[in-house]
């Protein structure tokens, strides 16, 4: 990750002067730390910067700060990925012990029925 490289080759206005680099860098390393107890991949991190490498300042502050919030209240997009990873992980895992437990004839059997019924 490019910390800093927001700030760099973007125009100064008023907003801008109020930014500093001292208030990216809190955000970055907050959402880092959030992302670390999340246990999110280091490709999704490296991906979500750099989505938002290109934004405007101020856009890039309140995208960060958005993901914050969602990760504080478990709604981020990437929380709601691990979650549909880990419920499809446990669907196979439980359809592998089904398949484990009866021979496919009668699991084919079993379909037939419940779709004909």
């Amino acid at each position: 990750m490019r910390k800093g490289s927001v700030l760099q080759g973007k125009p100064r206005s008023k907003v801008h002067n109020f930014i500093n680099q001292e208030t990216v860098s809190a955000l970055q390393e907050e959402i880092e730390y959030l992302w670390s107890v999340y246990r999110i991949e280091p490709y999704y991190q490296k991906a979500y910067f750099e989505s938002l490498s290109r934004l405007h300042i101020t856009t890039y502050i309140q995208f960060l700060a958005k993901e914050i919030e969602n990760l504080y209240n478990e709604k981020s997009s990437l929380q709601q990925l691990y979650a549909v990873i880990r419920k499809r992980e446990e669907h196979i895992r439980a359809l592998k012990e089904f398949d484990i437990l009866l021979e496919p004839e009668e699991v084919t059997e079993q379909v037939k029925e419940k779709v004909l019924n």
